[in-house]
């Protein structure tokens, strides 16, 4: 668990794991712990899609989610999970999102007109930290979307929320030490009350976690009360997500507590945002990496702007630009954003595997039995690069051009939400927003690789897929 926990870069420990040993194997977690390691589709599909509420998160990883973000759609399980998946789909659903297109494209066009008066000066290249930008930039996209204004893009001004939310996965979970480890292992077994214990102790990570949730709460609150005040007056309400969510809830009966849609924007907010914005983070990385692609890239995208109308893009628009939605497919199999997710058995079970495999002892299998109580961790990262079986000799590398033919894989696997990836994860449990993501990151992609030119940045550095919670991008100076 240490080497999982605290790897030069995410997944090149996993990587060699499956080339010497295959796609299921045993490894020790903390206390001795026996924890059954899979990257097998076959087994993978019967976990996360087949038997998805059978095999709930860890306790440990739920008692985390519920300090971080409360008890959002991401900690719940079973019934209560897809009562609430029920009412926050409607406020994420197809036809919803479209609305939130111009609230995307407006930040955009905000954070280019930036940049632009930024480099204006002269025209030399300029070196900057495009993380922070497209945090700030994700962070008031979301904003926007609630009809509420963050201000993190308003002209020197940051908000209290942005503040607190500035570094919080790498402050959280980079660089873990063993204690640590083994101390989030033994949260599992501490009572829910102990969440609220631990969000008041002194040290300075408690506060961190605090300022973030009880800051998004205080913003949750807000937007949920608005939203009431004008149901409750006879008028229709806001049609943003916040809207959506509260009007769907009161029209189903009030499935979720009032407490727990305010978790459930505490989780968009912080999930939602970091995500995009590390996830663009790579992609432009890899852009800045492959300027030949990135020049097609610009082309494709100037090409589209013959036929629009307008200069706000539709949806039409992004499947229109089959690159756009290769490099964009290509940097969510090779960067995903969550490495792995860790399950639990519910009962005792039999899991099949798709490809035999060989027991220490030379015995060859088809299936792995588990106790009620094992502990099972799902790679998301070694899934996305499985050589011959899904992704041929070359998935170790980033070439977008496997998606321009026959959607990239050698074998459908029926994982994923999209493309046979388990970046957004698959099944119940699968991630609600990802639409949102794409649709996000396609408005972003459209507009700022036109204006500008992005380059590796200069002298001998380093960038790293650092662990720390999320995937993120990290450097290191030679």
């Amino acid at each position: 668990m240490p080497e999982l926990a605290r790897p030069p870069s995410v997944g090149d420990l996993e990587f060699s794991w499956v080339k010497k040993f295959g796609t299921a194997l045993h490894i020790k977690g903390p206390f001795g712990r026996d924890v059954l390691y899979l990257v097998d589709p076959k087994a993978s599909q019967y976990v996360l899609n087949t038997s998805g509420y059978k095999f709930p998160k860890s306790p440990d990883m739920r008692f985390m989610i519920r300090l971080l973000v409360g008890r959002g759609i991401i900690w719940c399980e079973g019934e209560q999970h897809a009562s609430q998946r029920k009412v926050i789909k409607d406020g994420l659903s197809t036809n919803s999102l479209r609305t939130y297109f111009p609230k995307f494209q407006e930040s955009v066009r905000l954070f280019i007109s930036k940049w632009q008066d930024a480099f204006a000066q002269d025209a030399s290249p300029k070196k900057t930290n495009i993380h922070s930008f497209l945090a700030h930039l994700t962070l008031d996209s979301l904003g926007r979307t609630l009809d509420y204004d963050f201000g993190v893009l308003s002209e020197g001004s940051e908000s209290e929320l942005a503040k607190a939310y500035k570094n919080l996965f790498a402050e959280m979970a980079f660089e873990q030490s063993d204690s640590v480890i083994a101390l989030r292992d033994l949260m599992g077994y501490l009572p829910h009350w102990m969440v609220s214990v631990l969000r008041h102790s002194p040290d300075r990570l408690s506060r961190r976690l605090k300022a973030a949730f009880e800051t998004s709460s205080k913003v949750g609150k807000g937007l949920i009360d608005r939203q009431l005040t004008l149901l409750q007056a006879g008028e229709e309400g806001r049609r943003d997500i916040m809207g959506r969510l509260v009007a769907s809830n009161l029209q189903n009966g009030s499935e979720i507590k009032i407490e727990e849609l305010q978790e459930q924007l505490i989780t968009l907010l912080l999930a939602g945002h970091e995500t995009t914005a590390s996830t663009m983070n790579w992609l432009l990385y890899e852009l800045s990496r492959h300027p030949d692609i990135q020049n097609k890239l610009r082309k494709e995208i100037i090409e589209s702007q013959k036929y629009r109308r307008s200069e706000d893009f539709t949806v039409q628009d992004f499947e229109s630009m089959p690159l756009l939605q290769a490099i964009l497919k290509e940097t969510l199999r090779y960067h995903p954003i969550q490495a792995r997710t860790i399950r639990v058995a519910g009962q005792d079970d039999i899991i099949p595997l798709s490809e035999p495999q060989k027991t220490t002892g030379g015995k060859t299998i088809t299936e792995v039995a588990v106790e009620k109580g094992q502990r099972i961790i799902v790679s998301f990262a070694a899934f996305n690069r499985l050589l011959t079986s899904i992704w041929g000799e070359d998935a170790h590398v980033w070439n977008p051009e496997r998606f321009l033919n026959d959607n990239g894989t050698k074998t459908k696997t029926g994982l994923g939400v999209i493309s046979n990836l388990l970046t957004f994860s698959s099944g119940e449990r699968s991630c609600i927003g990802w639409r949102f993501a794409i649709l996000e990151m396609q408005s972003i992609i459209c507009v700022l690789i036109p204006n500008f030119k992005i380059s590796p940045p200069p002298g001998n550095v380093e960038i790293f897929r650092a662990a720390s919670g999320l995937m993120l991008p990290m450097y290191v100076f030679l």
